[in-house]
Parts: structure tokens; C-alpha cells; sequence
């Protein structure tokens, strides 16, 4: 045996020798945890993606409705707040969007 091996072995032994022993349960049994349901339900991976492609047609309806109602060679105040708050509210979706297409992706 290699001195890794060796080192494994003691840990090992180690924590088997000082770990706690459960409490006596008479309704736990390790064919609890093979009974359990999946961590993620698989029926509702769609609900977020569906969620940020409702939003994303929000705010592609905001920019529409921006664009056509401004003034031609006027910049307002209101117009400059309206793109900050268009540009931030798009991104964000786009990002969380993005996060849970890649999220299904690996599960």
C-alpha cells in the first residue's frame, strides 16, 4: 500500500470510531431514503423558462411601445429614465432566462 492508502484507512477509521450513533427509531430504516422522491420535480422544469419568455415579451411590448411613442428630436427626462429602466428590466430577464435553460440543461 501507498502512504495515501495508509492515511485514508486511519481517517476512516477514525471517524468511523467517533461518529454518534443514531437514536433507536422503529419507523426509520435505510429503505426510507431508496423510497424518497427525486430532489427536482421533473413536471415543472418548463415553469421558469415559460415565466422569463412571458417577461421577455413584456419588455420587448415596453421597447415597442417606447420607440413609437416618443418624440421625434425631443429627448425628455422621462425618455432616458424609461431606456435605463427598459435596459435593466430586459437584462435581468435575459440573464435569469439564460440561468435556467443552462440549469435544465445539466439536470
Amino acid at each position: 500500500m501507498t502512504q495515501r492508502d495508509e492515511t485514508d484507512l486511519k481517517i476512516s477509521k477514525l471517524l468511523k470510531e467517533q461518529q454518534a450513533m443514531p437514536h433507536n427509531n422503529e419507523w426509520f430504516t435505510r429503505k426510507v431514503l431508496n423510497r424518497l422522491p427525486p430532489r427536482y420535480v421533473v413536471a415543472g422544469k418548463w415553469i421558469p423558462v415559460a415565466t422569463c419568455a412571458a417577461c421577455l415579451l413584456a419588455c420587448l411590448a415596453g421597447w415597442a411601445m417606447f420607440i413609437f411613442t416618443r418624440t421625434p428630436g425631443v429627448i425628455l427626462v422621462r425618455d432616458v429614465v424609461g431606456v435605463a429602466i427598459l435596459l435593466a428590466s430586459t437584462t435581468a430577464v435575459l440573464y435569469r432566462m439564460l440561468r435556467s435553460i443552462l440549469q435544465i440543461s445539466e439536470a
